[in-house]
């Protein structure tokens, strides 16, 4: 399986052929257009429940945006990610993927390292090493996703007077 992403030709052998893999790097309708990809794989541009595709896929390749990083962590993903060079978002995806790794469950390309041979030497090592993948898996869905309960209790405690 070969096809184009980044001015790169990305090879992977048949054994990650056969596994899914979700490719997210918020590629624009324009670069969309130039990447060359075999039958059977679909890229989008904009995924609007793109928890369908986490579940589906073994991996998550995708740049530092919070948004699928943490969608993905919750849904126990293995995830690999890179940032952009461009300095308008290059800080807040170093610091999103830096807050993952520390817990366990991305493998980080930087951008200056980034490269389709990287990529596909990344993700052949997940796929051939169950332990690493599995311990990844464990380490995002230890990742609390209560969020949204908690902040409302608070609030309505703190509403009824019962938090100062």
């Amino acid at each position: 399986m070969d096809f184009l992403i980044n001015d790169g030709t990305l090879s992977l052998p048949l054994s990650a052929a056969c596994s899914r893999i979700l490719l997210n790097l918020g590629l624009t309708e324009r670069a969309l257009d130039s990447i060359i990809v075999p039958d059977g794989i679909i890229v989008k541009n904009f995924i609007q429940d793109l928890s369908i595709y986490i579940r589906a896929s073994d991996i998550i390749v995708t740049r530092g945006g919070h948004g699928t990083l943490m969608e993905a962590s919750a849904l126990g993903s293995p995830i690999i990610a890179t940032n952009m060079n461009d300095p308008y978002w290059r800080l807040e995806e170093l610091y999103n993927i830096r807050r993952l790794k520390f817990i366990g469950n991305v493998t980080f390309i930087p951008a200056s390292d980034f490269s389709p041979d990287r990529l596909a030497r990344s993700i052949v090592k997940l796929l051939m090493n169950d332990t690493i993948r599995e311990e990844m898996i464990k380490a995002g869905l230890s990742i609390p996703t209560d969020g949204r309960q908690k902040a409302a209790e608070l609030i309505y405690r703190f509403l009824k007077g019962e938090v100062n």
